[in-house]
């Protein structure tokens, strides 16, 4: 009975030590970011959506941009189009910094993590590539707007 119950409990240990492993690995994952992984996104009530039909798209974007503790705060990149997906790049000179995952129609991107390796502590001019793409994810075109990331 004792040799029984020595058995039992190694395997209860061997099954908790398992579960630990699992849990630790799924964190460890987990915390790795990725381009729009950490994302705010709300959507948004208060604004009509716009028709799209005539190949117009209607996207709000803030002109400066807070950055802190690598996370930009206060970006607000909406998208107000029926029938669109957005997705976000900054351009510093030739460096990508930051690449969002797509905005859903009516959805508003308020922040998100961004690389900062080559921001200057101050205001830094970086070019906003939008795209558009269909519902579907094939791409429709390009519109870009020049913002400041203000690092502090």
């Amino acid at each position: 009975m004792k040799k029984e119950r020595k058995v039992y409990i190694v395997i209860i240990i061997i099954l908790l030590l398992l579960l630990l492993a699992s849990l630790t690995a799924v964190i460890v994952l987990n915390s790795q970011i990725t381009p729009g992984r950490t994302a705010v996104i709300e959507h948004n009530t208060e604004e009509k959506l716009t028709d799209n039909s005539q190949g117009q798209v209607r996207i709000k974007i803030s002109p400066v941009v807070t950055v802190k503790n690598d996370t930009m705060q206060n970006l607000n990149f909406c998208n107000y189009n029926e029938d669109r997906l957005l997705r976000c790049k900054l351009r510093l000179d030739n460096h990508y910094i930051y690449e969002s995952g797509f905005v859903e129609e009516g959805d508003i991107l308020r922040g998100d993590f961004i690389e900062t390796e080559h921001l200057e502590p101050g205001e830094n001019q970086v070019l906003a590539e939008v795209y558009y793409y269909t519902p579907d994810e094939q791409p429709v075109g390009q519109t870009n707007v020049k913002i400041v990331l203000n690092m502090v």
